[in-house]
């Protein structure tokens, strides 16, 4: 692998070398890096994506619908050496950290990720389902997705 561009990661206190995946919509770039990590890069600062609380900058991504992102993310990885994208463990933060609108994108997501996947998610919707903080449009949406899981 090739690693284009070199970024001041400040968790590791060193620059890493990472190449360029994908621009989010926050202008941000998703990238991979040489030490083997999704990373995310603004300006000059490099956030390494791994621990729970690093998704906080990937939740740019499910402004869009995500067959586009992934057609774009594999129209630009030619190395079977770089792992599949965090979707579920993108989804699992959101619907445990995330405010309603975050939520609500990362619902569209569901659907796209395999049935397996789709079962790890059902205590999380419940509690969106049944928390009150939420809209009741958001709680019935939930509901949904839960029946369309339930369904297989």
């Amino acid at each position: 692998m090739h690693f284009t561009n070199t970024s001041y990661c400040q968790e590791r206190n060193m620059n890493i070398g990472w190449f360029s995946l994908h621009t989010l919509p926050n202008k941000s770039v998703l990238g991979y890096s040489q030490d083997n990590h999704w990373v995310v890069v603004s300006n000059t600062e490099m956030k390494i994506i791994g621990s729970e609380k690093s998704y906080l900058y990937l939740l740019n991504v499910l402004e869009e619908p995500l067959e586009k992102f992934k057609i774009k993310l594999n129209n630009q990885i030619t190395n079977e050496q770089i792992p599949e994208f965090p979707y579920l463990e993108l989804i699992r933060f959101t619907l445990k950290e995330g405010s309603a609108y975050w939520i609500e994108l990362a619902l569209n997501w569901i659907d796209g990720l395999l049935n397996h996947e789709k079962q790890v998610l059902i205590e999380l919707l419940n509690s969106i389902m049944k928390n009150n903080k939420y809209s009741q449009k958001l709680r019935h949406r939930t509901q949904k997705v839960i029946k369309r899981i339930d369904i297989l």
